[in-house]
């Protein structure tokens, strides 16, 4: 067992499952996703299909992949939904990027900070979700089945779950509902 491999490992289960735990939130509360999304601009087709879009694609990617990775480790439907994974939260990034640039303090959308503004802190968590996406995908055949359970794969899964927690709560914990100096400088 090597550092590369448990960090593979973390990464995978926080990445997947925190997509798929996005998913289903989304899924179970689509009107909220729709309402956010015409806060942020879509007009009504283009949301409803964006809306659904997103739904699909974090389950299908995030719950596939997870229950991949959980039930043999490292196989190509692994690396796949891994590499998917980077690259929708690279997009998520670069969208939330824009949202932020343009200072309209729309909601995010995102399950945990649903009331919240986007902020840098929800950029900053899908980089460093996409990055451990990609990370895992690269270093993926070292990636651990959770069976059979032993010590190695029990600290991943402790280390993924609360890693996991603190990415999820991120935005909305640092949210400062206060403008920054900065803002109301006009800078």
């Amino acid at each position: 067992m090597t550092a590369i491999a448990l960090t593979a490992t973390i990464a995978a289960y926080v990445c997947l499952g925190t997509l798929a735990w996005s998913g289903l939130h989304h899924a179970r509360h689509p009107q909220g996703l729709l309402r956010v999304l015409e806060r942020q601009g879509w007009r009504r087709g283009m949301r409803w299909l964006l809306g659904m879009s997103v739904i699909g694609l974090e389950l299908t990617i995030g719950a596939a992949g997870f229950v991949a990775a959980v039930l043999g480790g490292a196989d190509d439907a692994v690396l796949l939904a891994l590499s998917a994974a980077a690259m929708l939260y690279a997009v998520y990034a670069l969208y939330g990027a824009v949202l932020t640039r343009r200072g309209d303090a729309v909601p995010c959308g995102c399950s945990s900070a649903a009331g919240y503004p986007v902020n840098v802190w929800v950029v900053a968590r899908a980089l460093v979700l996409s990055v451990g996406s990609a990370f895992a995908a690269i270093a993926g055949q070292q990636i651990l089945p959770l069976w059979p359970l032993n010590a190695t794969v029990t600290l991943a899964v402790l280390a993924s779950s609360a890693l996991g927690l603190i990415l999820w709560e991120l935005p909305a914990a640092l949210h400062d509902p206060r403008p920054s100096p900065l803002a109301q400088e006009g800078v």
